[in-house]
């Protein structure tokens, strides 16, 4: 019997409302130059938090919340460190 896999959107997507709400900024920001999610310091510092939270508070792994956002743990690893 193959067990579903819990769904990341439900608690990512609460916890990037209230940080875009708190922070009056939006994490999933993109870049109209290059299509790419935009990596101006006031974002990245957000996706942080993110990261952050999601490690310590949900126990997701860094390569979990990353993948939010197209990344991979390294970056989240770096973001947080």
């Amino acid at each position: 019997m193959k067990l579903k896999r819990r769904s990341n959107s439900a608690t990512s997507e609460r916890l990037l409302s209230i940080i875009k709400a708190v922070t009056k900024t939006d994490p999933k920001e993109i870049n109209p130059l290059n299509g790419k999610i935009t990596r101006r310091h006031d974002v990245a510092e957000v996706r942080m938090i993110f990261y952050k939270i999601m490690k310590e508070h949900e126990h997701w792994s860094l390569a979990r919340a990353a993948n939010v956002f197209d990344y991979d743990h390294a970056t989240a690893y770096n973001g947080i460190n």
